[in-house]
């Protein structure tokens, strides 16, 4: 802790997406799998891992189709 009382930052080491990018400078050709880690998943589980997946991004869509649909609508009977 430093004089104000808050927590000095430590870094997890813990990484969201993979770094290694060819072109970039630091990009490894060793690295396995790009860094990723092999999943098994059963049928099932993939299913349902994609299911949800176009749950979540299933409100985002009809707002879409919906504004474009509306736009239209205004549009059409506004030059008609």
């Amino acid at each position: 802790m430093n004089k104000k009382g808050k927590k000095k930052f430590e870094d997890p080491g813990v990484s969201f997406a993979d770094m290694n990018v060819p072109g970039m400078p630091w990009y490894d050709k060793k690295a396995k799998n790009g860094g990723r880690e092999d999943i098994d998943l059963t049928r099932k589980e993939r299913r349902a891992i994609i299911w949800g997946a176009l749950l979540r991004t299933l409100p985002a869509l009809l707002v879409i189709v919906f504004s474009f649909t509306l736009a239209f609508l205004i549009v059409y009977l506004w030059l008609s």
